[in-house]
């Protein structure tokens, strides 16, 4: 029996190839659903009706990903455009809650609230953050994070949306991103003199070509610390042996260190004056953690927060073991 297909949606049918596009025959007839609005359901996608955004078709990735997401019941809403070609081959498709874009490298993402209109005031894909490559991701105190090709956008409740690029972002890492001294970012990258600069809660960090970024010291004079103390080079040296054996969090070394008998100041300061990833050692106690006993996804990332590493960081280690 021949399914039907009618009004506003069979003009959006024939003006896509009708039988012969991508949509192929219907599979279903008309569904009602929320606020008055319809579906019906096709080969090759489903297209949806609502009084205030007329007829759309959502399909292939952007439909598993629009199905994930609670279909017109989630934030995402209605669809409000038809999938719109851009720059490498990626395509994006507005919604009454976000946008969804999807890139060959980068997969289906959506960007909404405060992240979107950050995100276009960056130049949308086409600026330095090119293509989202995660969903908003909880941290500490209400905030999230979402991770682009060109850098991360935090936001929290009280600094909104802030975006992190390049060096400034792999400094704001090592001291342990939101979770650290410097708490979140309350601006985005902007020019100084001489290089750039974002601020945070906790302080600042500058940039130069000649001196790198820098935590709260300004690139414009040199700092020259004084010569470490004996203790302090014994402090470095612990937590080098420490890491070579075993992987920690930034605040679990510490706290190894003063275990050890030395004191915050020069726990902390030998932690610091180390080369150390915090997100591969959370990569790696994740690992360590899956060949002795067996985890649920959320039990991991809670038994990572316990050793002191910050939600983001536990998130990355958990995802690196594909839990």
């Amino acid at each position: 029996m021949d399914i039907p297909v009618t009004g506003s949606f069979a003009e959006l049918w024939s003006s896509q190839g009708g039988q012969s596009g991508f949509l192929g025959q219907p599979t279903s007839g008309e569904v009602p659903i929320k606020n008055g609005g319809v579906f019906q359901n096709f080969q090759g996608g489903t297209l949806y009706w609502s009084p205030s955004t007329g007829p759309h078709s959502v399909s292939g990735d952007f439909f598993r990903f629009y199905g994930g997401q609670g279909y017109e019941n989630g934030f995402l809403g209605y669809p409000t455009s038809q999938e719109v070609l851009i720059r490498a081959g990626g395509v994006f498709q507005n919604y009454q809650g976000g946008t969804l874009y999807w890139s060959p490298g980068a997969g289906a993402h959506s960007v909404s609230g405060s992240f979107r209109a950050l995100y276009g005031a960056r130049g949308y894909e086409n600026g330095v953050f090119g293509y989202p490559v995660s969903q908003e991701v909880p941290i500490r105190a209400g905030g999230v994070f979402q991770n682009f090709q060109g850098g991360t956008f935090y936001w929290s409740p009280s600094t909104g949306a802030q975006a992190l690029q390049g060096s400034i972002l792999d400094a704001y890492r090592s001291t342990g991103s939101e979770g650290g001294k410097l708490g979140y970012p309350t601006s985005s990258e902007f020019d100084i003199a001489g290089g750039k600069r974002t601020n945070f809660q906790g302080g600042y960090i500058e940039w130069s070509a000649a001196r790198g970024a820098l935590v709260n010291q300004s690139i414009a004079r040199p700092v020259v610390e004084a010569p470490p103390t004996v203790s302090q080079q014994n402090a470095v040296k612990k937590a080098k042996s420490y890491l070579d054996f075993t992987s920690f969090s930034r605040s679990g070394l510490i706290g190894q260190l003063e275990y050890e008998g030395f004191s915050t100041a020069d726990a902390t300061y030998g932690v610091d004056h180390v080369t150390v990833d915090w997100y591969d050692q959370a990569k790696k106690k994740a690992a360590s953690y899956l060949q002795f006993s067996s985890f649920s996804r959320q039990g991991l990332i809670d038994q990572l927060e316990y050793e002191g590493f910050t939600h983001d960081q536990a998130v990355y280690g958990v995802n690196s073991t594909g839990l």
